[in-house]
């Protein structure tokens, strides 16, 4: 009886926030999600990202949840996200046990937009989602009508290999829209 115990505080102090005694630092190790390893990769790492982006990532202690065997899919995204023309930066990065998609407008770390915060409990992937292929999805699988014009890139956001949907700025708001099914 002490032994279960013992073990069920010793996983309580394991999760404990840093400003109250917690680890300071997320677990490096690789972690199993279905059949695939999630390995967490730093900012630095990463080509061809600017290094003033890099720079905001790293001194947030942020980390870069990858697929181990598909190191191509880096989730790190450059694309048209708030309107056609301007280069965006979109980064899916990870910190203490959560995931958040931080979106630099025009490659600018002043202001970035920080979306879909969602707990690192699976392989979270994004992509970059053209116009065509949003209304390729809505056609295919129905959902939310997607607003108009069209004339832009979504962030496609899901799970390696597992349905997903489309977050889309349309007029200063985030779209949830219909994505792999």
């Amino acid at each position: 009886m002490w032994a279960v115990a013992w073990v069920v505080v010793l996983d309580v102090v394991t999760f404990l926030p840093p400003w109250i005694g917690g680890p300071a630092q997320i677990d490096p190790r690789p972690r199993v999600a279905s059949d695939h390893v999630i390995e967490r990769i730093q900012p630095s790492a990463l080509s061809g990202l600017p290094r003033r982006i890099t720079h905001f990532l790293a001194s947030g202690r942020y980390t870069i949840p990858v697929v181990a065997e598909n190191p191509h899919h880096q989730n790190v995204v450059r694309g048209q996200f708030a309107r056609r023309g301007q280069r965006d930066w979109a980064v899916l990065a990870s910190r203490g046990g959560y995931s958040t998609i931080v979106v630099f407008w025009g490659g600018s770390t002043r202001k970035p937009a920080f979306i879909a915060r969602k707990l690192d409990s699976a392989i979270r992937v994004i992509a970059k989602a053209g116009p065509r292929y949003i209304l390729e999805h809505y056609r295919a699988y129905g959902g939310p009508k997607p607003p108009s014009p069209l004339d832009h890139d979504g962030i496609d956001d899901g799970y390696y290999e597992k349905a997903s949907m489309v977050w889309y700025l349309h007029r200063g708001k985030w779209y949830e829209l219909q994505g792999s099914d």
